[in-house]
C-alpha cells in the first residue's frame, strides 16, 4: 500500500511557496488551449517550505496575506513530475522598506 502511495505522488507535480507562513495559498488550473482560468480555486494551505502535489499542467498560484492586505501571483507551468522536480516560489515582502534600494528610498 505505501508503494502505490509513493508512486502516485512521485506521478505528480510538487510545488513549494516560501512565504509568511500565515499567508494562504491557492491553485487555480489554467486551460492550456485558451489559457484561460477555472472558475475555482483550491486553497492549498499555509504559506512555508511545506510542498503540495498537483497533477501537471498549467496553474497561477496566488499567496494572500495574512491581513488580506496585500498578494502575490505566479503564473507557472507544472511539467515535471516528482519531488526531485519541485518548483519553489518564493514571495518577497516589496513593502518592506529594507527591500528597496538605498537610492529609491532617499528619492521618497
Amino acid at each position: 500500500m505505501r508503494l502505490n502511495e509513493e508512486r502516485r505522488r512521485e506521478a505528480l507535480a510538487w510545488i513549494s511557496v516560501r512565504a509568511d507562513s500565515n499567508s494562504q495559498v491557492f491553485a487555480q488550473r489554467v486551460d492550456e488551449s485558451t489559457l484561460r482560468l477555472a472558475h475555482e480555486s483550491t486553497r492549498l494551505g499555509a504559506g512555508s517550505s511545506r510542498s503540495w502535489q498537483l497533477p501537471p499542467g498549467l496553474y497561477r498560484i496566488t499567496v494572500v496575506a495574512s491581513d488580506d492586505s496585500r498578494f502575490a501571483e505566479f503564473d507557472v507551468a507544472l511539467r515535471q513530475v516528482g519531488r526531485a522536480h519541485r518548483a519553489v516560489l518564493t514571495v518577497a515582502d516589496a513593502w518592506n522598506e529594507t527591500d528597496v534600494p538605498s537610492e529609491d528610498r532617499d528619492a521618497a
